[in-house]
């Protein structure tokens, strides 16, 4: 016929046979006119979500996905798919299980909450057709404001949130063994006799909505005595905060009622502030602290008759000290370039075998971050102080250049190498009345100065007896060194 002779002619003249001009090829193209023509949309991309719920610790997600017209004979010509975002990348695809009515399809995707590790999830539904109905397919994206209740297993947390207008499920693993508090303090102050203080504080991934089971708690703890604390119930005020995690965080304030708390009421002593969290049957505590240079120093006077000092302390976090003694030193005096804490450091400290002096070992106090002005004779003391009566006691030291060259070994722009100290034959304490001492070294050189009490880190640290007295160096829960004189039994 015309088309074999047509298709003989190219052959014979050298010209490749192509295949799109040939009969055949016009039939396949026709055929596919054909189906598309038989199976034209007659609408607009239909989807709804149908319900979203945890079951059988899956989540389930149902609705409809479908393009009107498009008549299904064979379920495997279409598929829909779960598809779960991380991070606006896709973190899996999952198949789901179709009901096909004609051209309607209906879905139920469930995915394994085994799946998910601690983030946060957004979600899109995809209808895909296969050939040559794929240019319809389409996608959209699950959002809605009714998300099932949390769930909980195990250490595990699963629930949704709406962020940026978008649902979003936020998994999350809490462990009671290891809790995270999240706080702040808004105000603390000592008014007249009192102190005054309001903050927040909550654990993270724990709902703070039901006031009647959040309770709050100031607990002043003794740093000599760690069974001497004082504590004080708190008022839990309405502070709400959207950490976009799911979690409610509402009853989440704390603050004293004005005059509550009187520091008249503690003994002589250093102290410290824990703050208690109790929501439910979970309880946990934490050291109040603050960065803010407001508390660096705060001192005056007790209605009766005690001093008071309230600081916070670097070494430690910033954690607030408060001192009530006798103590009539002036903190005032400190000048430094920052807030950090000179450093002093000893090998040993012990008593002379003869007499009760104090011996240190390889002494050093470095001012920080300024150098020191050789041609000013360092002030290097230290201050002996009765924490029950005030009175207080002074031994000069003598500033030296250290043995090792320091500037080399910290590579400090700063210059270190007067730091160290000499003790010379030791201090002698023996005249010193029974009582119970701090033991502070005032450091000065220039424009510097600071106070810092001296600590060790050991709790017994050397005990002698002479003319009648003991002597005895110890530390308390927190390093602090102190000098405990009393009569021989």
């Amino acid at each position: 016929d015309r088309n074999t002779m047509l298709m003989y002619r190219q052959i014979t003249n050298g010209t490749r046979y192509n295949r799109a001009s040939s009969y055949f090829w016009i039939k396949d193209a026709y055929l596919n006119v054909l189906n598309r023509t038989l199976y034209q949309p007659s609408g607009d991309f239909v989807h709804e979500l149908g319900s979203i719920s945890f079951t059988d610790n899956k989540l389930k997600v149902t609705g409809k996905a479908y393009v009107p017209g498009i008549l299904i004979d064979n379920s495997n010509d279409v598929s829909v798919k779960l598809m779960v975002y991380s991070n606006d990348s896709v973190y899996k695809s999952i198949d789901a299980s179709l009901s096909i009515d004609q051209d309607q399809i209906s879905f139920e995707a469930l995915a394994d909450l085994d799946l998910f590790v601690d983030g946060r999830y957004t979600f899109k539904i995809a209808l895909e057709y296969k050939y040559p109905y794929s240019i319809h397919n389409n996608e959209f994206e699950v959002n809605t404001s009714d998300y099932p209740e949390r769930l909980v297993i195990g250490n595990t947390n699963y629930g949704f949130i709406e962020s940026n207008g978008r649902m979003t499920m936020v998994v999350k693993s809490s462990d009671v063994n290891n809790i995270l508090i999240r706080k702040s303090l808004e105000d603390l102050k000592i008014n007249e006799d009192n102190l005054d203080l309001s903050g927040f504080a909550f654990f993270d991934a724990y709902n703070f909505d039901v006031p009647d089971n959040i309770h709050y708690q100031l607990i002043i703890e003794s740093q000599q005595n760690s069974d001497l604390r004082f504590t004080y119930d708190l008022t839990t005020a309405e502070r709400e905060i959207n950490m976009f995690d799911g979690y409610i965080y509402k009853y989440i304030k704390y603050l004293n009622d004005t005059g509550t708390i009187d520091l008249n009421a503690l003994p002589i002593g250093d102290y410290i502030f824990r703050i208690k969290i109790s929501n439910g049957e979970l309880s946990r505590s934490f050291v109040l602290s603050s960065i803010d240079e407001q508390y660096a120093n705060i001192q005056g006077t007790l209605s009766g008759g005690n001093n008071y000092r309230l600081a916070t302390q670097e070494l430690y976090d910033y954690r607030f000290e408060l001192t009530i003694s006798k103590e009539s030193i002036d903190y005032s005096l400190i000048n430094k370039p920052s807030r950090r804490t000179s450093t002093i450091s000893f090998y040993g400290l012990d008593f002379d075998e003869a007499t009760p002096k104090m011996l240190f070992d390889t002494l050093s106090g470095y001012i920080r971050f300024t150098s020191y002005d050789q041609d000013v004779v360092a002030g290097y003391r230290l201050l002996i102080t009765n924490i029950y009566d005030g009175s207080s006691y002074e031994y000069p030291f003598t500033n030296q250049q250290c043995l090792i060259d320091f500037d080399s070994i910290h590579d400090s722009q700063y210059k270190m190498n007067y730091g160290c100290i000499d003790t010379g034959e030791g201090v002698d304490v023996s005249q010193l009345p029974v009582g119970i001492y701090r033991l502070s070294l005032i450091l000065s050189n220039g424009d510097y100065y600071d106070i810092q009490q001296m600590s060790h880190y050991i709790e017994d640290i050397a005990t002698a007896s002479y003319d009648g007295k003991q002597y005895h160096l110890f530390t308390d829960i927190y390093q602090k060194i102190y000098l405990e004189i009393k009569e021989e039994e």
